[in-house]
């Protein structure tokens, strides 16, 4: 069974879950456990909350999640299914991104990374509003990013 389908199988109960993961060591890599379910479904609540910040999700906004979170082309429709189900979640972004902070605080290569992606799903619609940049600023505080931190991830997305 793929990720995704233990995501649509388990659905709104675990984007609103409080159960909190453990925290990943130190000297683990950049790059997630592509099987920790808790840490995806907090990404694609994430990326499925930023994508309705402007006030409308477009294709290409999942599309472009898909492409950066490297999922399989047969997982299309479930990675579909997932971003659906975590935009229903009455859970504010603010609590996924409090989430990944907490079990990955100390891996700040995971979370530059979570923020790239993030930026890139702001910018598949050709247009990246200011409440997705208010989303993009929150997101990076929670993750203890100082300013100039979140200026320059900014500025390697949108220019100086």
């Amino acid at each position: 069974m793929s990720i995704w389908q233990t995501l649509i199988e388990r659905g709104l109960r675990l984007f609103d879950s409080d159960v909190e993961d453990e925290v990943v060591p130190a000297d683990v890599d950049c790059a997630p456990d592509p099987n920790d379910v808790g840490f995806t479904a907090a990404v694609v609540g994430l990326g499925a909350k930023l994508a309705k910040a402007d006030g409308r999700e477009s294709d290409d906004e999942v599309m472009m999640f898909s492409r950066f979170f490297q999922t399989a082309p047969e997982d299309a429709a479930n990675v579909r299914r997932v971003f659906n189900l975590a935009q229903q979640t009455v859970r504010g972004y603010e609590s996924y991104a409090r989430k990944i902070a907490r079990k990955h605080g100390h891996r700040p290569c995971l979370l530059e990374g979570v923020m790239d992606g993030l930026f890139m799903i702001a910018t598949a619609d050709g247009v990246v509003t200011e409440d997705e940049l208010t989303y993009l600023e929150t997101v990076s505080d929670t993750f203890g990013f100082e300013k100039a931190t979140f200026r320059r991830i900014k500025a390697s997305h949108l220019g100086a």
